[in-house]
């Protein structure tokens, strides 16, 4: 019998001293400070197994979450606005957002308080956990983000609204209406901006609201503010420091109107929208399709019954890709056009413009008429430029099958039919191609249902005319004091006319283009052998009395003084547009050039190399134009009497 209790009493024992009972270092001289700030709590903070341990509800809800106790699985839950913790009593394991993780202390409860490894909950909402041994102080901190920047950004599928902070950051979302607004907080964030409102105005984005709205715990507050409902999609870039706001292309309606022109129609989205047109028959109707584009309108039928439309019709053709489809169900076929409207949409202009119906050319002895002809009176503007004539009609459109139409009658070569956008609406623009320009006349004045332009035939038209650079090569001609010789400053001007005659109608052939010796007998051969119709060359003076001055031209008699009639009328035009001295004209029959050409043959001196005023003068490139533009002139008024 004493053996068998003494037994027992082993037995018990060794069972005892195999228990170890859950014990914890209470420590009342330890400081918790969250946030800048001490905690104070009936129980405080303990040391168990070299973590310390806190009351769960003191630490989660100075941190800004939620706790719940859920007694049948003895089980902490701990939830914020995008993360829950879940810890169990007495289990070495929790879950952050249903992802297990291994605890090195679980949660224990000690009398009566579930308590919490604080480094593993507070770096778990976010918190920076610090243990001070020589004060025993435990500090948590939760830094604050900023909110450094908020813009917008128009892209091809819409706007997007970007924010984007200092840090990763985290947000919780709400559409609230009446007015209609998008709101975003940022939890743990500070507002970092020099401009609080950004406005917009665009795609049914009004503008954009940040603020401070909470202070101990921060919360950055962003309002964009909208039109209408709209839908939206949020993404967050890979570093959680952007978070963008997309908002498709809304289309939000169409306003019909009647305008002073005609009607027209506003679709309501944002101008930049991409967009397709189609015209369908059986029943006649127009069809606007927009890309990447949400309908957002009130109505999805409006009946006009005019004189156009019987009604438009407008819905969310397909989604994914998102297309909205606007239909003009016509009275019969109309004209229109369909015009971005920067700000408003796209506006479907019906009946707006005159319509360019017809053009006409008929050729006679000296001229080509070209006749414009629309369905309407119209303004017009005709201008030119070199070899080339441009008629404006504002507010037309072409209604001609053929954009290019040939003449090739000599005086024009073909027209060219333009639309042409500009400041809000659009014009026909006729280019008229010329192998050259003499003059032009406008028949009729604005506004005329025909507009008449008589482009004429220039007298050079049929003329062979040999342009004659004095001296070159081993001849410098004269030469001033300075140096300057005369063979380079004639070839200048000789080019110069050469091409004014070429735009004017006229063939040419230069005795010299470059440099080189031409022998003066040489020059009025190779003119007879051309049959050339007028022998032109180009001299300047010189004298050794450096008071002379002035402009005069050669000719020789014969040619039936057809050669005196051109020097006169060149030496007037000369002194006319150069303003030099007028030294007048002068029979020279000893002159090889003169004597030996048997067409009309004049030679012009463009001033005195020797006067120092007139070498000024020759020295300047755009006094050169203007000599070569008065030669022209002479002998253009001679054809032009000649015929």
């Amino acid at each position: 019998m004493f053996k068998k209790a003494a037994f027992l009493v082993i037995v018990i024992l060794i069972l005892l001293s195999n228990i170890v009972p859950v014990t914890a270092e209470r420590s009342n001289d330890i400081t918790l400070i969250i946030n800048n700030k001490t905690i104070k709590s009936d129980t405080p903070p303990l040391i168990y197994k070299n973590r310390t341990m806190v009351p769960i509800r003191i630490v989660s809800e100075t941190l800004g979450a939620e706790v719940f106790w859920h007694s049948s699985e003895r089980q902490v839950e701990i939830k914020t606005h995008n993360r829950i913790i879940k810890l169990t009593i007495d289990k070495n394991e929790a879950l952050i957002n249903e992802k297990k993780v291994t605890l090195d202390v679980s949660a224990k409860i000690f009398n009566n308080r579930t308590m919490v490894p604080l480094r593993f909950v507070g770096e778990a909402l976010g918190a920076d956990v610090f243990w001070d041994g020589s004060t025993r102080t435990v500090k948590v901190v939760k830094k604050s983000q900023q909110i450094i920047n908020v813009a917008y950004a128009k892209t091809p599928e819409g706007l997007d609204v970007l924010i984007d902070a200092s840090g990763p950051v985290e947000y919780e979302q709400l559409f609230l209406q009446n007015p209609n607004r998008l709101i975003l907080d940022f939890p743990s964030t500070k507002v970092a901006l020099q401009v609080p409102v950004v406005n917009v105005g665009k795609n049914g984005v009004k503008q954009i609201r940040v603020g401070q709205f909470k202070v101990d715990p921060d919360i950055t507050r962003v309002v964009i503010d909208l039109e209408k409902e709209m839908s939206y999609s949020i993404h967050t870039s890979e570093n959680k420091k952007q978070v963008v706001v997309c908002f498709k292309n809304q289309m939000f309606g169409v306003d019909y109107s009647k305008e002073e022109l005609g009607q027209s129609a506003l679709i309501k989205t944002p101008f930049d929208t991409e967009y397709s047109v189609n015209e369908l028959s059986e029943p006649d109707r127009i069809v606007i399709d927009l890309h990447d584009a949400e309908f957002n309108a009130d109505s999805s039928n409006i009946e006009i019954n005019d004189e156009i439309l019987y009604r438009i019709r407008m819905a969310q053709f397909s989604v994914n890709p998102d297309v909205v489809r606007v239909v003009f169900d016509l009275k019969e076929k109309a004209d229109y056009t369909v015009e971005p409207v920067e700000g408003e949409g796209l506006k479907v202009y019906f009946n707006k413009y005159k319509k360019l119906e017809e053009v006409r050319f008929k050729k006679f002895s000296n001229r080509t008429r070209l006749v414009f002809k629309t369905n309407d009176p119209v303004d017009f503007r005709v201008e030119r430029e070199d070899k080339q004539l441009t008629v404006e009609i504002p507010q037309a459109v072409i209604k001609i099958s053929q954009n290019v139409l040939p003449v090739d009658d000599g005086i024009v070569d073909n027209i060219e039919l333009k639309q042409v956008e500009e400041n809000g609406g659009i014009k026909v623009v006729a280019v008229i191609k010329l192998p050259y320009y003499y003059k032009h006349e406008i028949i009729n004045t604005c506004p005329t249902e025909e507009v008449i332009v008589d482009i004429f035939k220039s007298p050079l038209s049929e003329e062979l005319i040999v342009v004659d650079a004095g001296h070159g090569g081993d001849e410098p001609g004269a030469i001033s004091p300075s140096g300057v010789k005369e063979k380079d400053l004639t070839l200048d001007i000789a080019k110069r006319l050469n091409e004014l005659l070429l735009d004017g109608g006229a063939k040419t052939y230069m005795i010299r283009s470059t440099d080189i010796t031409v022998p003066y007998q040489i020059r009025p051969n190779i003119a007879n052998e051309m049959k050339a119709d007028l022998f032109f060359s180009i001299h300047i003076n010189a004298y050794y009395n450096d008071r002379i001055q002035g402009v005069e031209t050669l000719y020789c008699s014969g040619s039936s003084g057809e050669s005196k009639k051109i020097a006169k009328l060149v030496q007037e035009t000369m002194v006319e547009e150069l303003g030099m001295v007028d030294r007048g004209i002068w029979e020279r029959e000893n002159l090889v050039v003169l004597r030996e050409t048997k067409m009309p043959a004049v030679l012009a001196e463009v001033g005195y190399l020797t006067h120092p005023e007139d070498e000024k003068k020759l020295l300047d490139p755009e006094f050169r134009q203007k000599a070569a533009e008065a030669l022209y002139k002479g002998i253009l008024k001679y054809y032009e009497q000649k015929d």
